[in-house]
């Protein structure tokens, strides 16, 4: 959608004997301009203290307005999210399932946020997965194809095998581990992968395991160093 680019108005004459109703003024299509520009795209935010946010938007909010913005990283990712949309005056808390979010949930993302009369809303509900990297290493360093605390899960997969692992996504918790199995022919399988997120998009990956305990008694239980393959992103 194309944007209004005139330069803002400035009244030449005010009319000052002339009612409101009865004429456009310099600051009506100001805001006309500002409220078009505004449909569909994204305005771009700064941070404030703590988990502030600011951004200088045109008009109030009423009841059911959406805001689109682009945030950046938060002062402080752990403090409680707020936005103001008159540059920093005042400021409106931003809520998730009926509690109050803190930054993390929000910077460096693309988010569209509901005014419901008191906060701002953030969406839930949407599904959304991703392919964060793919490769065939035992270890090393990666880099991933987005912010890894957009999203809540993670799964992993290993070289030449079906069974998946998820991994939990923790706001401001850098440990990446868990495990899977499942029953092959006669035999089960265990998996476990180990890693640490570095920054929101590299990972060092440490080891990924596959223990094999067969159905029969006497026979040794065996222990396989495994690459790493995948690793998607996933929102619920």
């Amino acid at each position: 959608m194309s944007k209004i680019t005139y330069a803002d108005k400035v009244a030449l004459n005010s009319n000052a004997g002339i009612p409101d109703a009865n004429k456009v003024k310099d600051t009506d299509m100001n805001d006309i301009k500002g409220a078009i520009n505004q449909i569909g795209a994204y305005n771009i935010a700064t941070a404030g203290s703590n988990g502030d946010f600011n951004v200088t938007l045109k008009g109030t909010l009423t009841i059911g307005d959406i805001v689109t913005i682009k945030f950046p990283s938060a002062t402080n990712p752990a403090s409680n999210a707020r936005l103001s949309i008159d540059g920093g005056v005042s400021y409106v808390n931003i809520f998730s399932t009926g509690s109050q979010i803190i930054a993390s949930r929000v910077q460096n993302k693309y988010l569209e946020l509901t005014y419901d009369g008191t906060n701002f809303i953030l969406p839930v509900g949407i599904s959304r997965r991703k392919l964060l990297w793919s490769g065939d290493i035992a270890s090393g360093s990666i880099t991933l194809t987005e912010n890894i605390y957009n999203f809540s899960l993670c799964i992993v997969r290993l070289t030449g095998q079906g069974t998946y692992m998820v991994v939990p996504i923790l706001d401001d918790y850098n440990f990446f581990r868990n495990g899977g199995m499942t029953c092959f022919s006669n035999t089960l399988e265990i998996f476990a992968c180990f890693a640490v997120i570095d920054t929101p998009t590299t990972m060092t990956l440490t080891r990924a395991r596959k223990f094999s305990i067969p159905n029969a008694s006497g026979t040794t239980i065996t222990m396989d160093d495994m690459n790493f393959a995948e690793i998607w992103g996933v929102n619920n």
